[in-house]
């Protein structure tokens, strides 16, 4: 009997090996397989070199005043990927970035003349289909460059030479003062006179709004910006708010977005400005005019 049932069960089991064997069989043509993933394994490592034709778009380019000159920054998703080659011709700075196309919502290129004492233009325009070129041209000397890579793009941080930028000012011939400063004595003479600000506009404009700090001789001002959190923060040397009731300056809700535009007196030297957005800070950019200090203000993100 024990003999019986062990005959059956080895019946048994070659009965699942027989029918085992031929399931096993019939999916071998399956392995033609392996030539459907010759393609994707080719496309995989086509992919590696597409991004050269799938460029990363810089969406806007921001300009902003620092202590040490000014910093450029080229907004855009991904700046990881981009590779930057820079040389400098002349008094110019030139950094080509490849696998990146300017995309602004105008459609054109960016240019900025004189953003601030001893750079006489930044401008930025596509090179190709697939490179952007930014130059940053001195006026009377090199500059010196920094690349910085941060979460909004790339972010160049440009020197420049005080010594060279501050030597038109005092030529200036509605302050006569000015001119003995030429020499080494330039800084200390500048930090004693305080220039008034004497009344401060808010404007709307179609990227958002525009502050006018009306100052006279504002061509002497040096400013220095920060973000803080939610705000965009301009400390302003040299200057005190002086407006007819020596108060300070607060407008809320100047725009969407924008919370408020506050102006006051740091010390006896020094005015401040800013700007404070809803869910982030917004995007300034300083411009000089007969009128004053400008700030352009876009407004803040949601």
């Amino acid at each position: 009997m024990k003999f019986k049932l062990l005959v059956n069960r080895l019946l048994l089991a070659s009965s699942v090996v027989m029918f085992t064997t031929p399931a096993l069989a019939k999916p071998m043509p399956e392995l033609q397989l392996s030539h459907t993933m010759t393609p994707l394994l080719a496309q995989s490592s086509t992919n590696d070199t597409t991004p050269t034709n799938q460029a990363v778009e810089v969406t806007q380019v921001q300009v902003n005043q620092t202590a040490q000159g000014t910093e450029v920054i080229l907004v855009t998703a991904n700046s990881d990927k981009l590779q930057v080659s820079a040389k400098k011709e002349g008094n110019s700075y030139i950094a080509d970035i490849t696998n990146a196309q300017l995309r602004l919502s105008d459609g054109g290129e960016f240019k900025q003349s004189q953003p601030v004492k001893g750079i006489a233009e930044i401008s930025v325009a596509n090179v190709d289909s697939n490179s952007i070129r930014l130059t940053v041209a001195g006026e009377a000397s090199p500059l010196t460059v920094e690349l910085f890579d941060s979460d909004e793009g790339l972010v160049f941080g440009v020197s420049v030479d005080t010594s060279t930028a501050q030597q038109p000012t005092p030529e200036t011939p509605t302050e006569p003062q000015q001119k003995p400063p030429v020499t080494d004595t330039n800084s200390g003479t500048n930090s004693s006179q305080i220039l008034p600000i004497t009344q401060v506009q808010v404007n709307k404009t179609e990227q958002g709004i525009e502050v006018i700090l009306v100052v006279a001789n504002s061509d002497k001002i040096q400013v220095s910006a920060k973000k803080e959190s939610n705000s965009f923060v301009i400390n302003i040397p040299n200057t005190q708010l002086s407006l007819p009731k020596g108060q300070e300056f607060q407008k809320l809700k100047p725009l969407a977005g924008i919370a408020e535009v506050k102006v006051v007196n740091v010390d006896a030297n020094s005015t401040r400005l800013t700007v404070t957005g809803e869910a982030s800070a917004p995007k300034v950019e300083l411009f000089d005019s007969d009128e004053g200090l400008v700030f352009e203000v876009s407004g803040a993100g949601k």
